[in-house]
């Protein structure tokens, strides 16, 4: 046999073994990358829910402890492996279930009931106390693009920005506005405005709005908007109420 030709085909045969095992570490610490990446989403998700359900048992808690008639409207982000179809909120159960993970809840001293909306998101969840529990339900009606507002000027200046409101839903709304100006000592030191304002908002359409806020008073103070939706009585759809709350800081 050739001397050079056995050198050669050894050479070869672990330079094979050598690629072979390079491929076979990176097969592996691709799989952990991807296990690890996994795991971590995962937790991010249950986070979500977590959160969803303790933003939503505090509400209706709150709305409960209001007495018969009270409502509120929450803005909740639901995660992307929510499924609406495994999820419940019956007796004293706000449940949330995720695809590959399980059930998220929160328990309640008082009962509730309601339902999810139909996908994943951004949504506002409208409660209502009927005497005998807090329904919950996703909002038919009014959305704004912000729900909260922090405004930044200087002493006597002027701070302008936008919200928009979209009526999603099958029927027109009247709209009304109840504000507390977020004032420091009294209701001279700041003015609020709201402009253009709508009366009437027709299903489907939208309009934006310009907040102003001046104030000759330095500190940091907070107040709100109350936004009040009103269906046509026929239609079988409650008041919608949107509270923004206000933080201004003067410096």
């Amino acid at each position: 046999m050739n001397p050079h030709a056995f050198h050669r085909g050894q050479v070869s045969t672990e330079y094979t073994m050598l690629l072979s095992a390079l491929l076979l570490v990176l097969v592996v610490v691709l799989v952990v990358m991807m296990s690890l990446f996994a795991q971590q989403s995962s937790v991010a998700q249950q986070r979500l829910a977590d959160h969803a359900v303790v933003v939503l048992a505090a509400s209706a808690q709150e709305v409960w402890v209001g007495g018969p008639g009270a409502q509120a409207k929450v803005a909740v982000e639901l995660p992307s492996t929510f499924d609406p179809s495994r999820s419940a909120i019956y007796n004293r159960t706000i449940q949330l279930y995720l695809s590959g993970w399980g059930d998220v809840s929160r328990a309640t001293p008082f009962n509730v009931s309601g339902y999810w909306p139909s996908k994943p998101g951004l949504f506002y969840a409208v409660m209502q106390n009927n005497n005998t529990s807090v329904v919950i339900r996703p909002s038919g009606g009014l959305y704004v693009n912000a729900t909260s507002l922090y405004l930044s000027e200087p002493q006597g200046g002027l701070n302008t920005t936008s919200l928009l409101f979209v009526n999603q839903a099958s029927v027109s709304y009247d709209i009304a506005v109840q504000s507390a100006c977020p004032y420091n000592r009294s209701s001279a030191d700041t003015q609020c405005t709201i402009t253009p304002f709508p009366s009437t908002l027709a299903s489907g359409a939208s309009q934006t709005v310009n907040v102003q806020i001046i104030s000759s008073e330095v500190g940091l103070r907070s107040g709100y908007y109350r936004l009040v939706a009103t269906p046509p009585v026929e239609s079988g759809l409650w008041v919608e109420e949107t509270i923004i709350p206000i933080t201004l800081r003067v410096d």
